[in-house]
């Protein structure tokens, strides 16, 4: 499959078709098109009611919007609803929910009307289209695809204050705007998901932390997942992966491997077919219950060999409860570089079932590849003499050093690390494999659990929340509840196996 691109000769309509495309309210919408200077960039998604008045004071801009042009987007004229035409033609393809669909060409629609415009013909085919398709029945599921923008270029990407001429040979054109405020041509990837907005599985769905996981990993330096082991523990619908692939592939800093895990065998199969809509190949998940097979693991839906290097994704069901050592985990799973967790931490059992895996894939991964302080002990060990009995306590001694040595350099390069935007993979090399874990704080008494929880873990932790804040306050995604998103760092707390 070609990969989905679009072209835009003002960088304004990438982030208009962020906003409409990834199911932002209506008003947010018709707020950015009106009134760029007060847009909300970290727009709220919608949900049932999309028409509801907005009440966000979210005033983020971006570098490259010019914010005294309340008329970027020369709406309503017909060279702009051809804008918005060219935009919305990517629906067709991948379908917004319905009930969106209709809300968002009902506020168009009323909006140019309003302003004394004259809707287009093709336009107002898409109204009539939205109006005669009926809207799921309480037996049918709201399916929709949220598709998600990613400006094309090198990483790291903080955000819209930087877009590259577009060269790849597959794009929706969109023409200039008659305003003439951004003649150089823009061009971003596309990332549509698969969600069934009224479904019960919460796999189904989006959440917050996991497209701001996906943003702060964009805004990282490549190197942190290139030719590396990435996985991730309640995939859900695969956003965070997802969104991640396309923008390391464009970068060309793609992982070895990327192993998406969850629960629920429905998830996993929706999973999978979200990364093949992103040209990312990946073999049906496991059977239930069991480890992948020989022959699913590293093999794509066509049966082609993983060793291709096209085909670098894995499905693979996971049941934390039934982790209690390293030897349960899945051999696909290690050693894990970076191991991603997104709003899986909304009950408190889920918390102890979830904390416990993540330290096996640590202790596990740290096993295998080792770190900068067990190269220490070996060096030691090898180059320090020992022979006799008395020798044992002079190892413990030395040992002791170390890890005393190791909590030193932490204090004394935090404060350089916290200011710097390669702190993940500083941690990386230093310790070897990391846990990012962000969630969504919806319960005080869930988050109290999940403090005392890392406490008593033997992973080292991190709180890169103010860290990661300033990495992702461009607003790439929209999504809400940022300031309710909690991201840390965890690692080997001993570097012992």
């Amino acid at each position: 499959m070609e990969e989905l691109t679009l072209k835009c000769s003002n960088l304004a309509w990438l982030r208009l078709a962020s906003l409409i495309l990834s199911h932002t309210r209506p008003c947010d919408v018709l707020e950015e098109i009106h009134n760029p200077a007060a847009a909300v960039v970290s727009a709220t998604p919608a949900k049932e009611k999309e028409d509801e008045s907005s009440d966000s004071n979210d005033t983020s801009l971006s570098e490259n919007i010019n914010n005294n042009n309340r008329n970027l987007y020369a709406w309503p004229t017909f060279e702009a609803q051809a804008n918005l035409q060219a935009v919305l033609s990517h629906c067709d393809s991948y379908p917004l929910s319905v009930r969106y669909y209709r809300a968002l060409m009902k506020a168009l629609e009323a909006d140019i009307e309003k302003r004394g415009g004259e809707v287009s013909d093709d336009l107002m085919e898409r109204v009539v289209e939205a109006y005669s398709t009926p809207l799921p029945s309480d037996n049918d599921h709201d399916v929709a695809h949220y598709t998600y923008v990613i400006p094309e270029g090198p990483l790291p990407i903080k955000g819209w204050n930087r877009g590259t001429k577009a060269n790849t040979t597959k794009a929706t054109k969109v023409s200039a705007s008659s305003t003439g405020a951004d003649k150089e041509e823009h061009c971003a990837a596309l990332v549509p998901l698969r969600v069934l907005r009224d479904h019960n599985l919460v796999g189904m769905k989006t959440w917050e932390a996991g497209l701001n996981l996906a943003e702060l990993c964009l805004a990282c330096p490549p190197e942190l997942f290139a030719n590396k082991r990435v996985v991730e523990l309640g995939a859900g619908i695969g956003s965070t992966a997802a969104i991640l692939s396309r923008g390391l592939a464009q970068a060309q800093a793609v992982p070895s491997a990327l192993v998406l895990t969850d629960f629920d065998h429905a998830v996993l199969e929706n999973c999978r077919l979200n990364m093949s809509f992103n040209a990312v190949s990946a073999p049906a998940p496991a059977p239930v219950g069991g480890l992948a097979s020989a022959s699913a693991v590293g093999t794509s839906m066509d049966g082609a060999d993983s060793s291709s290097g096209s085909d670098i994704v894995q499905i693979q069901h996971l049941d934390w409860r039934t982790i209690n050592t390293t030897d349960d985990l899945p051999a696909c799973m290690c050693p894990a570089d970076v191991t991603l967790v997104a709003d899986c931490t909304y009950s408190e059992d889920i918390i102890d079932h979830l904390l416990r895996t993540l330290e096996c894939i640590v202790n596990r991964s740290v096993s295998s590849t080792g770190t900068k302080l067990q190269q220490k002990q070996k060096q030691q060990t090898i180059f320090g003499g020992s022979s006799g009995p008395g020798d044992v306590n002079e190892e413990k001694n030395a040992t002791d050093a170390l890890q005393g040595e190791q909590e030193e350099e932490e204090e004394e390069e935090e404060e350089e690390e916290a200011d710097g935007d390669d702190l993940l993979l500083r941690l990386h090399t230093r310790y070897g494999p990391i846990v990012l874990l962000s969630c969504t704080t919806r319960s005080d008494h869930v988050f109290a659990h999940l403090q005392t929880a890392l406490k008593e873990t033997h992973l080292r932790r991190r709180d890169i929340t103010a860290w990661a804040g300033r990495l992702t306050c461009g607003g790439l995604l929209p999504y809400g509840n940022k300031e309710r998103i909690h991201t840390y760092c965890l690692y080997s707390s001993s570097g012992s196996s």
